[in-house]
């Protein structure tokens, strides 16, 4: 797998179908309850800047640097942090955040992929590849809820929960149902 491929692809799809709306400043979507495009653009980032953190620790051996996060309450703080920000200053930290993540995946060395490690909010080792594959269901599993997809306004029970849709695979399949929703 390109990883670093498959991350440019997935930003650019996020600059296809969430950018513009943030450039726009429109009003809160059905995403979740209350978020604007802004506000999802600012959690993307977010959970793009948390998963690199931990790309990073994995390879670095610093496995007590991976800590459990209280999803609901991380997001709320995340999203609220960026609440006033102006579109300019949100994309430009989406760039920014695209750019890192290009780079850590860009400096990994090869031994590091596959290695599984313990990190406390998983119930099995998880690997830098796992993280990855999160990085990239997360921004699937919002394209999915965005406005204008084949998905947008289905009924919430209709949808695949969020947080599954990654490949079964994955060790500790649903590690963000583990991590309480860790991709909300």
């Amino acid at each position: 797998m390109d990883w670093r491929h498959d991350v440019r692809t997935a930003a650019a799809d996020v600059d296809e179908w969430l950018v513009p709306r943030v450039a726009a400043g429109d009003h809160p979507g059905p995403w979740q309850a209350n978020w604007t495009a802004t506000d999802v653009l600012g959690h993307l980032v977010a959970w793009s800047d948390l998963l690199m953190d931990e790309v990073e620790a994995l390879q670095q051996d610093r496995l007590a640097a991976i800590e459990v996060v209280d999803v609901d309450g991380w997001n709320a703080v995340e999203v609220a942090r960026r609440r006033n920000w102006t579109p300019h200053q949100m994309i430009a930290d989406w760039r920014r955040a695209v750019q890192r993540a290009d780079a850590v995946i860009a400096s990994l060395r090869p031994e590091t992929w596959e290695q599984r490690r313990q990190v406390a909010w998983a119930p099995e080792p998880v690997s830098v590849a796992d993280l990855l594959r999160l990085w990239l269901v997360h921004v699937t599993q919002h394209r999915q809820r965005a406005p204008g997809s084949a998905t947008a306004g289905q009924n919430e029970n209709d949808l695949p929960p969020h947080g599954q849709g990654q490949p079964r695979d994955v060790p500790g399949a649903g590690l963000e149902r583990d991590r309480r929703d860790l991709l909300t």
